[in-house]
């Protein structure tokens, strides 16, 4: 994860990340603290693309070939309607296919771990939560339970994407 914090007070960058490493909760940890120019834009103004790992367990067993079958059926679909609550609280149909740029898959014994990369940032976000649960639905795996859902990394630029820290 990464945060943009404005201070009240002139800190360096490591006062800043001793005070902070102290008070994360267990399982977080801090890698990098940054200054930053107060006219930069926000960090998170920045991201255009995403990537993911899920790990699901399965119900039965499954070949590699079918999972790529099932991989490149789910990518060759011309529109994956997702419905999502706008901000007003209505229900929309989204396109979510435009937004993913990549799914790979593998499987070690019973568990299925899906790597992509998705749209994201502040216009047309793609949640990954919905591509999981379209693509359970579409690949009709034996999937036990949901996914277990995890970001692997931030990247700026649409073109030839950078990791952004």
């Amino acid at each position: 994860e990464c945060a943009d914090l404005e201070l009240t007070e002139d800190l360096t960058a490591v006062a800043v990340f001793n005070s902070l490493a102290g008070t994360l909760p267990e399982g977080l940890s801090l890698t990098e603290v940054r200054e930053i120019n107060e006219q930069s834009p926000s960090l998170m103004s920045l991201v255009e693309r995403a990537t993911y790992r899920a790990t699901g367990r399965l119900a039965a067993p499954v070949s590699p070939e079918a999972l790529q079958l099932a991989i490149d059926a789910f990518l060759a679909l011309p529109e994956i309607p997702v419905q999502r609550k706008n901000k007003a609280g209505e229900i929309k149909i989204y396109d979510i296919r435009p937004g993913i740029f990549d799914i790979s898959g593998k499987l070690v014994d019973d568990i299925i771990i899906i790597e992509t990369e998705l749209k994201t940032g502040s216009r047309n976000n793609i949640r990954l939560d919905e591509v999981m649960d379209a693509f359970a639905a579409h690949s009709k795996l034996p999937l036990q339970g949901k996914f277990s859902l995890f970001r692997t990394g931030l990247y700026r630029g649409e073109k030839s994407p950078q990791m952004l820290w």
